[in-house]
């Protein structure tokens, strides 16, 4: 908890919000580095030198797709190739939360928000997954009767990537 003389600044507490774990993270002295114990909700000294980074531990989901309509004005389909080198382009939705009890590892991984994780290593996670299955189809196979084969082998290869760090996909 967060009990400090009235002479100390409040601005030295911070919170976990509900539905997160939070990751403590001491930038100086002996215990430099990230702590192995995630934080639960509540209110927390960070003092000097210290801070608290927060990962959601409920399900979220994201979309990478071609619709402007769909939260973005961009481009963000996936597009990869068959076996005979055609061309596939696809909308892509995942959804994930973090293991609270492997948070810090999570944390210690990628350095950064989980903003930063869905647009940098879990895009690309998923991407290659589906780039390496999707090279053992034709188009046809794809769009057709090992449509869900392919889906389900690539989230099996995205899964098996990030379990070690607590990112259930």
């Amino acid at each position: 908890t967060c009990a400090l003389p009235i002479s100390v600044s409040l601005a030295a507490c911070s919170r976990v919000e509900p539905g997160h774990v939070g990751i403590k993270v001491n930038n100086y002295g002996s215990d430099a580095g990230v702590s192995a114990e995630p934080l639960g909700v509540g209110t927390y000294w960070a003092g000097p030198g210290t801070s608290i980074y927060e990962y959601p531990v409920f399900t979220s989901t994201y979309t990478w797709t071609k619709s402007s309509e769909e939260g973005s004005n961009t481009n963000q389909e996936f597009s990869f190739a068959d076996k005979n080198g055609l061309t596939v382009t696809a909308d892509v939705a995942v959804s994930f939360h973090v293991d609270q009890s492997k948070a810090p590892v999570l944390f210690q991984k990628y350095r950064t928000d989980m903003d930063g994780i869905v647009a940098g290593p879990m895009r690309v996670a998923i991407r290659n997954a589906i780039t390496q299955e999707a090279s053992q189809m034709t188009v046809e196979e794809i769009y057709g009767p090992k449509k869900a084969e392919l889906i389900a082998k690539a989230q099996a290869d995205v899964q098996k990537f990030f379990a070690p760090f607590g990112l259930d996909i």
